[in-house]
């Protein structure tokens, strides 16, 4: 089986030759240049035959697309600094515009995905990230270290977040609607407020799922493997978002109030998780590494199942890891057949 044949019997429920895996990092150098973050994004596919590619754009390429002041990385280890926010004050939802999908930033990662889908020829699913509305508004005002600002609004300025969160909706349509077109398999969905230590139940219910099922339903019947992404690792949530209209969950298992025995026994969809992404890649000895990285994964075949899994990390790989490292994950999975 080629990996886009792997994952459709996965998604079918149907017999696969091994159980799935998958990495992704951020290309914090290459992200924002399309010759170069197309051939970063070949090469690390091609050195390790994933399952799936997530395309990994640049984390701020929502508040990019709105205009914001950002200074870009660096090096490659280095996250981008946002020196102005798109928004500042609760009434500047209001004012916000869809942005272009015809030019800019959007354009330019609609280009990106394009060639890719065109490079893989269907044989590897091409997953572009996605960021949930809620979260897209997040870092459009606060960030993901300082979620005070987006609490607030949820609480004290419901009607004015509203605002920003449906055009912020409404381009993510309009840019899935450009991804699909171009070919696309599916998305990599990220949300980073679905979490009892943000936000409660119904708050998200209002302010996240209304805007997640909005954008997720623009892409039905247009792809058939999407994975949702749930960020954190402390009260994550996870029957309560389980019937979204995803073939597949990530989230760090090892990490957070949701193991992958829970998950298996609430949701019969692909489970993405079994590495914890902070720790189990700096182990610098090779048989050590692999060792590790093998309990890992026969855990997670206990926990989950084979049918359905695919061993991958609770979140990025942190840009350090030497990538010679990963080499074994792939080796651990076909050694698990």
């Amino acid at each position: 089986m080629n990996a886009a044949q792997r994952m459709r019997a996965m998604v079918e429920g149907k017999p696969a030759d091994r159980i799935g895996v998958s990495a992704w990092k951020h290309f914090y150098l290459e992200d924002r240049h399309p010759e170069d973050f197309f051939k970063r994004t070949v090469g690390f596919q091609d050195a390790y035959n994933w399952d799936f590619v997530k395309v990994s754009y640049n984390g701020y390429l929502m508040p990019e697309a709105f205009g914001a002041d950002i200074a870009w990385s660096p090096d490659s280890n280095t996250f981008p600094t946002m020196l102005k926010h798109n928004v500042n004050h609760p009434a500047e939802w209001g004012k916000l515009r869809p942005a272009s999908v015809k030019d800019g930033a959007l354009r330019r990662e609609v280009d990106a995905a394009a060639r890719l889908v065109e490079h893989f020829k269907g044989e590897v699913p091409v997953l572009p990230t996605i960021f949930s509305p809620l979260t897209a508004a997040q870092e459009m005002s606060c960030g993901w270290l300082n979620p005070w600002p987006i609490m607030a609004d949820i609480q004290y300025s419901p009607n004015e977040l509203h605002k920003g969160l449906e055009t912020i909706a409404e381009t993510t349509e309009r840019f899935l609607e450009e991804l699909c077109r171009v070919g696309i398999d599916g998305v990599f969905f990220a949300t980073q407020l679905a979490c009892y230590n943000r936000t409660t139940k119904e708050q998200y219910d209002e302010f996240g799922r209304k805007y997640d099922l909005q954008v997720l339903d623009s892409i039905k019947n247009k792809t058939w493997f999407n994975m949702i992404h749930i960020h954190g690792a402390e009260e994550l949530f996870f029957t309560e978002i389980e019937d979204y209209p995803v073939q597949a969950f990530n989230w760090e298992d090892l990490n957070s109030n949701i193991s992958l025995e829970f998950a298996r026994a609430h949701s019969d969809k692909i489970l993405c998780a079994g590495i914890e992404h902070l720790h189990d890649l700096y182990e610098p000895d090779r048989a050590a590494l692999k060792e590790n990285v093998r309990a890992r994964a026969e855990a997670a075949v206990k926990a989950a199942g084979r049918g359905r899994l695919i061993l991958g990390p609770g979140c990025v790989v942190p840009t350090d890891v030497p990538e010679y490292r990963l080499t074994v994950l792939k080796e651990v999975a076909e050694e698990l057949a």
